[in-house]
């Protein structure tokens, strides 16, 4: 977790060692500017960010939202980030003051449970119609042995009858 303060009347901002981490800037240098940190947040979650940030800045709102980053070496973050404003003597926001958590792990896990619920339920779910299906083929194969001991059949039907019965064991394997 990194945590950040921007000073609004002179645009200057100090960041934490984790800050520069997470966001992928060098800590030798000064904090950047908002322009640069605009020009990492992902496309799609631009217009949440730029709401959040006017509203702070604006309206002395508080925001908590998670959105996604860019790095230039390709590399994609999911982040946390929580502000709060800082209210000058006639009530105006003079500074913004947050901490942004790399969250991009927890994300990940979340999308693997996500996955392993889903093939989990398709699972029971087969297992639960192959076991419908193999009572019925039982029930199928029990009338035919009831229908074969009842009546005598000429030997070309009783093979007929027995071919049914062998194809009806083969689905109920594959089943």
């Amino acid at each position: 977790v990194g945590s950040w303060l921007l000073n609004l009347s002179s645009e200057e901002s100090e960041w934490s060692d984790e800050m520069f981490s997470i966001w992928g800037f060098d800590s030798t240098k000064d904090a950047p500017g908002l322009d640069l940190i605009i020009s990492r947040v992902h496309s799609e979650d631009l217009e949440l960010f730029n709401k959040c940030l006017a509203e702070t800045i604006n309206l002395g709102t508080s925001f908590d939202i998670e959105f996604r980053i860019c790095i230039p070496d390709g590399e994609q973050k999911v982040v946390r980030s929580i502000c709060k404003p800082s209210f000058g003597g006639d009530g105006e926001v003079i500074s913004i003051m947050g901490a942004t958590q790399d969250i991009t792990s927890q994300k990940q896990f979340e999308e693997a449970q996500v996955k392993y619920q889903r093939l989990q339920a398709i699972g029971e779910m087969s297992a639960s119609i192959a076991h419908d299906f193999n009572n019925a083929l039982q029930q199928v194969m029990g009338n035919l042995e009831i229908v074969k001991n009842k009546k005598e059949f000429s030997h070309s039907t009783l093979e007929r009858l027995n071919s049914i019965g062998s194809i009806i064991m083969n689905v109920a394997d594959r089943v």
